[in-house]
């Protein structure tokens, strides 16, 4: 578990220093396109990291947490590590259809998208929880 803790540290201070870069590389009218897409991926790595250690915890508030879950949805949480399971357990589905061509009527595309708000939804937990731009681990 500490080296998990160790870990997401290092993804968050290699976010730190991507988001430092590419202000001063903008700052010099540098094309930073491929640089957003590796920050992306690391804020992404960041997150899942962070939902795998809250699954572990079995973490219950006393008091719910509300945030949004997708735009126009605000979503009331206090079974944090069952809700974190939930999306993460969907993400894994999602990407697994993504890979196989999809199921039916739903294809590729759309299990990205859904793949995404789900991504998008762990990411406003945290906010919620931690406040913006700080970060909880475990």
């Amino acid at each position: 578990m500490k080296k998990r803790a160790q870990m997401t540290r290092t993804l968050t201070e290699n976010i730190a220093r991507g988001r430092q870069a590419i202000v001063l590389a903008r700052r010099q009218a540098i094309d930073t396109a491929s640089w957003e897409d590796c920050l992306a991926d690391l804020e992404r790595q960041e997150i899942l990291a962070w939902a795998s250690e809250v699954c572990e915890q079995d973490m219950v508030l006393a008091e719910g947490v509300t945030f949004v879950e997708e735009p126009l949805r605000p979503v009331t949480v206090t079974k944090v590590s069952q809700y974190v399971g939930d999306r993460l357990r969907f993400i894994i589905h999602a990407h697994f259809q993504q890979r196989t061509g999809g199921m039916g009527r739903w294809l590729p595309p759309w299990w990205k998208e859904r793949e995404e708000a789900s991504i998008g939804a762990l990411f406003s937990l945290r906010s919620a929880m931690t406040g913006p731009g700080e970060h909880i681990s475990g």
